[in-house]
C-alpha cells in the first residue's frame, strides 16, 4: 500500500523523498495542476531563511547527484527561485524513481479511516481498532467531480492549512457521500 502525502509543497515533497530514498511508495495529492502551486502564488517574496535551513544535507546530495546546479546554500532565494531551482527539480528526481505518484488537480475534501466513523475506536484507553488501518480520501478535481481513493497508510498531511468541517457525514468512515456536500450547500 503506497503512504499518501497531501500537498505538493518542500515539505510533502521532502517527506516523500525521504519515504522513497527508504524503499517506500508514495503518492502525492495536489489540489493545484503543479507543484509547490501556494509558493507560486508569492513566488516574488524573498524566504526568510538561507536555503541551508530549507533544504536538508541528504537532498542536496541527491540532486548534485543528479547533475543539478544548486543556488549558494547562503543565498535567501525567492519564492520563485526556490521552486525553479530546488523543488521541481526534486519532482523530477521523485518521478524518476518510479516510486512516486503526482496527482495534480486533486483537492482532498476529507478523510476518514477504514470504515470508521470519526467517533469510533479513538476514545477508549487502550483501544487500538484504528491501528494499522488504511485512510481512504474524498478528492475533488478542478471540474468539481469527486471521487475516493481507496487506501493509503500512513497518510502525512503536508498541506499546510486546515479549515475541514470535523463532524461525520453519511459517507463510509465518516467521509461526505457522493453530492452530500451539494446537498448541504443548497
Amino acid at each position: 500500500m503506497k503512504v499518501g502525502i497531501i500537498g505538493a509543497g518542500p515539505i510533502g515533497l521532502y517527506a516523500a523523498f525521504r519515504l522513497v530514498k527508504a524503499g517506500k511508495d508514495v503518492v502525492i495529492f495536489e489540489k493545484d495542476n503543479v507543484i509547490a502551486g501556494n509558493i507560486r502564488s508569492w513566488g516574488f517574496v524573498r524566504l526568510f531563511s538561507q536555503l541551508e535551513l530549507n533544504l536538508p544535507p541528504d537532498a542536496v546530495e541527491v540532486l548534485k547527484q543528479q547533475g543539478k546546479s544548486l543556488p549558494d546554500m547562503k543565498e535567501f532565494l525567492t519564492g520563485a527561485q526556490f521552486v525553479e531551482s530546488i523543488l521541481e527539480p526534486m519532482a523530477e528526481y521523485l518521478k524518476s524513481t518510479g516510486k512516486c505518484e503526482f496527482m495534480f488537480g486533486q483537492e482532498v475534501l476529507s478523510v476518514g479511516r477504514a470504515r470508521f466513523l470519526k467517533t469510533e475506536a479513538i476514545a477508549a484507553a487502550g483501544d487500538s481498532g484504528r491501528v494499522g488501518k488504511p485512510f481512504r480520501l474524498l478528492l475533488r478535481d478542478a471540474s468539481g467531480k469527486e471521487s475516493f481513493y481507496p487506501s493509503v497508510a500512513p497518510l502525512i498531511d503536508a498541506s499546510g492549512s486546515y479549515s475541514r468541517k470535523t463532524g461525520n457525514f453519511l459517507g463510509v468512515a465518516g467521509l461526505p457521500a457522493a453530492g452530500e456536500r451539494q446537498a448541504e450547500a443548497s
